[in-house]
């Protein structure tokens, strides 16, 4: 019988999604600006909210917002520079949001998972 290269292969390595897979995620303590796209049009001039931001991956951020965002809002976020007093502006699509339980409940705090997009 031939040895074929097929039989090496481990199946569960073969089938396992790689949309799986999480890119690693490193702390960021960073202060933040955003704002949804819409409102601050990538002039300077919309509303913008701060936040600060927990975690980063190659993938997107978490956050620690107050105030309103919902799950598939599209927001412009500025990050920091390291070393330079500039940021860099990059579109993030909410995914997920989370209640911090120890907020004040009149002024609610949410952990927020954004994804980017540009």
């Amino acid at each position: 019988m031939e040895h074929s290269p097929l039989h090496d292969i481990d199946p569960a390595a073969a089938t396992a999604p790689q949309a799986r897979r999480r890119p690693s995620r490193l702390p960021f303590l960073r202060f933040i600006t955003y704002g949804h796209s819409a409102s601050s049009g990538f002039d300077g001039n919309g509303h913008k909210s701060h936040a600060a931001a927990i975690n980063v991956s190659e993938g997107g951020l978490c956050l620690l917002v107050h105030g309103p965002l919902q799950e598939t809002d599209i927001i412009r976020v500025d990050l920091p520079l390291a070393d330079v007093s500039t940021t860099s502006a990059t579109l993030a699509e909410v995914k997920w949001l989370k209640p911090v339980p120890w907020s004040d409940p009149n002024e609610p705090q949410y952990f927020v998972g954004v994804q980017f997009l540009l």
